[in-house]
């Protein structure tokens, strides 16, 4: 199964073994998420990764928005993940019960996007050569200090990096990743992904 990248650069999610691809239709029907198709992580062992190079270069010039919604809220989850190690970039994840939270440079933590719940939200993640922050559904959540460290591993969508763990427990509708500082444009950016989803 293949979730193919629109913009033209060829960052396809694939994913050939059969038994861990998320679902788009169950049982003969179309998986909707507030009326509208989404892909459906199981929780277990459902996983996305990047057929090629990792579209991001580094952290500290980067841009990502994603539409999620989770199923179960306990439990450790990652939803999407660009880079681990010491130069993460990963989100929304759960460690616990009760708190969403941006991954970023060397803090699994850095950002808290606040309660976990089941709802669809839109999660964006900016930084670039000074500060990194965190938006959940337009509203800014948090701000750190940039990092520049270089990426390590590759994009997962539905786990945690290459180690494929941290399984997400929910559906995806919308995921752009920006190599390069999308803050001025946010707004401009969300209030599009708001207007089709």
């Amino acid at each position: 199964e293949t979730w193919y990248d629109q913009s033209g650069n060829g960052n396809d999610a694939t994913q050939l073994t059969a038994g861990k691809q998320p679902k788009i239709v169950d049982a003969g029907a179309l998986f909707l998420d507030g009326g509208k198709p989404a892909l459906r992580f199981d929780g277990v062992n459902d996983v996305l990764n990047n057929s090629g190079a990792n579209p991001i270069t580094s952290i500290n010039n980067t841009s990502s928005f994603a539409v999620i919604s989770k199923r179960a809220t306990a439990g450790n989850q990652i939803a999407f993940s660009l880079s681990e190690g010491t130069s993460k970039w990963f989100g929304p994840s759960t460690y616990s019960a009760s708190g969403l939270y941006f991954g970023y440079a060397g803090a699994t933590n850095a950002i808290s996007l606040g309660t976990s719940d089941t709802v669809r939200h839109l999660n964006t993640f900016t930084a670039n050569a000074t500060t990194a922050q965190a938006f959940f559904d337009g509203t800014l959540k948090g701000t750190v200090a940039a990092s520049a460290g270089a990426v390590s591993g590759g994009m997962t969508i539905g786990s945690y990096t290459t180690a494929s763990i941290f399984y997400w427990d929910g559906a995806f509708q919308e995921i752009i990743i920006y190599n390069s500082d999308q803050t001025a444009n946010r707004p401009a950016i969300e209030a599009n992904i708001n207007n089709q989803y």
